[in-house]
């Protein structure tokens, strides 16, 4: 999958979510006016009515930025693991399913949930956290990567295995600590302090840094380098991983951002 084929892989989902959700207001607003006879249908599938506009809005959108990308994407023979500047972009889905591209508008990589069931659409996303959370990390090819197992109270504990199922790394949060804030502490698989985790409930730029406090990756979004704007939207979230970050070191790092983002939907 390139960008191009991303963008038309968005509209056709935002199609099919909004005719989905037009015909069920129809159904709803038929079923209580005239079998339930219903005060309350108006409540009731207004939402629904209002959540197809905004797909079919989005649609569109697509639609138009597919037709504008150019139909030739430069392809890069670096795997996911080589690259050091990843954007990330969400994919229509009942849960966090983020599609990885390379600033050429290839794709690269993805971080999705393995129980992305349907019924997850109708879950509100503060919800979701009560539910078990199992992500997966892909290559550009679709092979599995790593896996991630969110755990604990409200999420507290996180766990990261390669695909080998050798255990890397677990993340363990503070709440006490983390009110406004994501606190808590990443350790190898000997317990060892692999990274110290310290970052802004808001999410617009953040770093993370090694047990001895040298960076190994920023995440921004809200700005880019202007050759990548043509490809991409302003807001998408950029990754820039540190040149000595080594795999196990990656792997934690997508699997922290797979945290992160869990409860985000496009």
């Amino acid at each position: 999958m390139n960008i191009k084929e991303y963008y038309k892989s968005v509209a056709a989902a935002s199609l099919n979510i909004s005719l989905y959700a037009a015909l069920l207001s129809v159904v709803i607003f038929v079923v209580m006016s005239r079998f339930l006879q219903s005060s309350h249908v108006w409540e009731t599938t207004v939402p629904f009515m209002l959540l197809s506009g905004l797909f079919f809005l989005q649609f569109h959108i697509n639609k138009k930025r597919y037709r504008e990308m150019p139909n030739h994407i430069e392809v890069s023979d670096r795997s996911l693991f080589e690259q050091r500047n990843v954007l990330m972009t969400f994919m229509p889905a009942p849960t966090m399913r983020i599609v990885l591209f390379d600033p050429n508008g290839q794709c690269v990589g993805e971080m999705k949930d393995e129980n992305a069931a349907w019924y997850k659409w109708l879950i509100p996303n503060a919800l979701l956290i009560f539910l078990p959370q199992n992500y997966c990390l892909l290559d550009g090819r679709g092979q599995k990567l790593a896996r991630f197992k969110i755990s604990g109270f409200l999420g507290r504990q996180m766990t990261v295995w390669d695909n080998a199922g050798r255990t890397i790394a677990v993340y363990e949060e503070n709440l006490k600590k983390s009110l406004f804030r994501y606190n808590g502490i990443v350790y190898d698989s000997e317990c060892a302090v692999r990274m110290n985790v310290n970052i802004s409930g808001y999410l617009n730029s953040f770093e993370i840094c090694s047990a001895g406090g040298k960076k190994l990756v920023s995440f921004q979004k809200g700005y880019m380098p202007l050759e990548w704007n043509d490809r991409f939207q302003l807001n998408t979230p950029i990754i820039d991983f540190a040149d000595e970050t080594s795999k196990d070191d990656l792997i934690s790092i997508y699997a922290l951002c797979a945290k992160l983002l869990s409860f985000s939907k496009n």
